[in-house]
């Protein structure tokens, strides 16, 4: 529950930090039952060092993608290195519906799968109400609970399926962990819905982006009444697989109905795929920076719109093209980004 200091190589900042942390390891009574901690894989080694001096009762696998491709030379290796988790876990649990991880966790008799499929704890998805939320069900082996997942987003569910799948790990009562879903929120900048002028919706996934989310971002779009209208960045760190990475976003964007995308690799790779998907060439607009994107797409915005808005961070930051939009400029505090180092920083890449 602390933040890191302003000065991130103030080593008089961080001895405050480790002085809090002592102070409460060191508490009479420790206050937390469970911890749950994300140890991302952003390069080779990195999980390998976090087990070195972390044990996890439960390891989650969530997913094996084409993302970090600059520092990992391909996907095996991401494999690899995420599949520790599992290996060096007590219990473990691995997103049955992602191939890699089923041919791995099929092999290791202490894992089990989790998805919208075939697996253990499974969760099955019968209708989205249009807006916010998808009915469903929760399975846990032959157990059967009526859920509902409060998200736009498919691939959001997922989350919703580890964490009931950790909550029958650990003995709690699955009908209570279910009827807890209505109530939670979604977080600002992943798949968040806000209120767009002239009537509009706007959904935010402007956090981060790879190719699989963006993908699944897109997707989810069409599940929307309307006409569908995209703001798509670039996305960094993807090595070789840059542009195939783009061209893949842009084959899925035939139900799009006006574009505009932010910085080079969208522009050069993505936008030429989205024209052979068939979105008009008229109505798409190539940006270098968000302001652009989000003026063209407020000059074509029209009562009913959905509008999507996604990328990654470094020289794009889409979030920023979403404030033109909003029908309420107090809702800018539920975008991401937007300290006075961040906005500093975007003023400095925009200039």
């Amino acid at each position: 529950e602390l933040e890191a200091p302003a000065n991130t190589s103030s080593p008089v900042e961080w001895a405050k930090i480790f002085k809090a942390m002592r102070k409460q390891i060191a508490a009479p009574q420790y206050p937390y039952d469970v911890v749950v901690l994300e140890m991302g894989a952003d390069r080779p080694g990195d999980i390998e060092r976090f087990i070195k001096y972390i044990k996890p009762d439960i390891g989650i696998v969530t997913a094996v993608a084409k993302v970090h491709l600059e520092e990992f030379k391909d996907v095996d290796s991401i494999l690899e290195e995420k599949w520790l988790l599992a290996k060096n876990s007590k219990r473990s649990l691995y997103n049955y519906d992602d191939p890699r991880l089923r041919k791995k966790g099929e092999k290791s008799p202490e894992a089990r799968g989790y998805g919208l499929g075939q697996a253990h704890y499974r969760v099955e998805l019968e209708e989205f109400d249009g807006e916010s939320a998808w009915k469903g069900s929760f399975h846990a082996g032959d157990e059967m609970y009526d859920a509902i997942f409060p998200v736009v987003a498919k691939q959001t569910v997922y989350s919703f399926a580890a964490a009931l799948a950790v909550a029958k790990e650990l003995k709690l009562d699955l009908s209570s962990a279910v009827a807890t879903l209505p109530r939670w929120k979604q977080p600002n900048g992943r798949m968040h819905l806000l209120r767009g002028k002239k009537d509009t919706m706007i959904i935010d996934d402007s956090y981060n982006a790879s190719p699989f989310a963006t993908v699944a971002a897109v997707d989810s779009l069409s599940q929307f009444e309307g006409r569908k209208l995209a703001i798509l960045g670039s996305m960094n760190e993807l090595g070789d697989y840059e542009a195939d990475g783009h061209k893949l976003v842009g084959s899925h964007c035939s139900d799009i109905d006006i574009l505009a995308t932010i910085g080079y690799a969208a522009n050069k790779y993505l936008v030429p795929a989205a024209l052979e998907a068939g979105v008009p060439d008229m109505d798409i607009l190539e940006c270098n920076t968000p302001y652009e994107a989000g003026e063209f797409m407020l000059s074509r915005l029209q009562p009913g719109d959905v509008v999507l808005v996604k990328g990654s961070q470094n020289g794009v930051f889409a979030e920023e093209a979403i404030k033109p939009l909003l029908n309420n400029s107090d809702d800018e505090i539920y975008l991401v980004r937007q300290t006075t180092q961040w906005l500093d920083k975007k003023k400095e890449q925009f200039s």
